[in-house]
């Protein structure tokens, strides 16, 4: 059996919510998000996410940064300011439910009543966000950090100790 990881799965819930919203989708003509790193000569407007996480305590508590990076080649930088104004109405804020069955997860707003699912958690706040500076012109490159706390799944914390029931 393949368990996919915790932050696999807040990544993907993440890329669904971002993919999925039809404001965004009209502004970006397509939402294009790539994990860590897009093509070369990827067609712009796109996003880069990332996920990097450190050690909380108690242990079964993850505390990580969330990095998402807008890029674009027009004369103006109003289609930027405005997916940055979407992303952020989106993700700031947030909290990201996911119920963990035995092989895989799926995004929720509630807890499910199914007594052998788990619910993994994360919340999402704004830390910084600004433009970097491109030696092109007509090409911007927006970046935003969000400070991201979850818990562990519990298949993940069963591995940890060793339980195997």
């Amino acid at each position: 059996m393949v368990l996919i990881d915790t932050i696999s799965a807040f990544q993907y819930a993440i890329w669904h919510e971002l993919t999925a919203d039809e404001e965004l989708i009209e502004l970006m003509d397509d939402v294009r998000l790539r994990w860590v790193w897009a093509q070369p000569d990827e067609k712009m407007p796109y996003l880069v996410h990332r996920i990097s996480s450190t050690q909380a305590d108690p242990w079964v508590i993850r505390n990580g940064t969330y990095y998402l990076d807008i890029w674009d080649y027009h004369n103006l930088s109003d289609r930027i300011l405005n997916t940055r104004k979407r992303c952020i109405e989106l993700l700031d804020q947030s909290i990201i439910g996911l119920i963990e069955a035995s092989s895989s997860f799926m995004s929720v707003t509630q807890p499910g009543n199914n007594e052998t699912l788990y619910l993994v958690a994360a919340r999402m706040n704004l830390k910084t966000d600004g433009f970097i500076p491109e030696e092109v012109k007509n090409i911007w490159h927006y970046a935003m950090e969000f400070d991201l706390r979850y818990t562990r799944g519990i298949q993940e914390i069963k591995g940890i100790i060793g339980d195997d029931s």
